[in-house]
């Protein structure tokens, strides 16, 4: 019915909190709500583990032509690994997608470095 692009994708830390920030645009001539998904994982891990895990999701109501900047919250948890009796985030660099679906079709990838204390 309509056709939804992203576009600029940043995720960025805010205290403790994660954010990723997507701009959405309905490049269709109707009106429409969308979903954009965020993903996250861990390209190089040592631990055998899914590619990407969900982290975080909005639901999106836009005007035919319209575009908006989307601020979603993100849960890293997912990402953490059981090692030793513990969970715990494996240290380095995660690759976050924004995507329609889990298959991350006509994504947006931003890398990103989660420090630990």
């Amino acid at each position: 019915y309509t056709h939804f692009e992203l576009g600029k994708f940043d995720v960025h830390r805010e205290g403790d909190e994660f954010v990723a920030r997507v701009r959405v645009a309905n490049r269709g001539e109707r009106a429409g709500a969308d979903v954009v998904f965020v993903f996250g994982g861990k390209p190089d891990s040592v631990y055998e583990r899914a590619p990407r895990k969900l982290l975080g999701f909005q639901r999106v109501m836009l005007a035919a032509g319209a575009s908006v900047e989307v601020e979603i919250g993100l849960s890293l948890d997912p990402l953490r690994v059981r090692s030793d009796g513990q969970w715990h985030f494996e240290p380095g660099a995660y690759e976050f997608i924004a995507a329609h679906d889990a298959e991350g079709r006509q994504g947006q990838t931003a890398p990103c470095t989660v420090v630990l204390p």
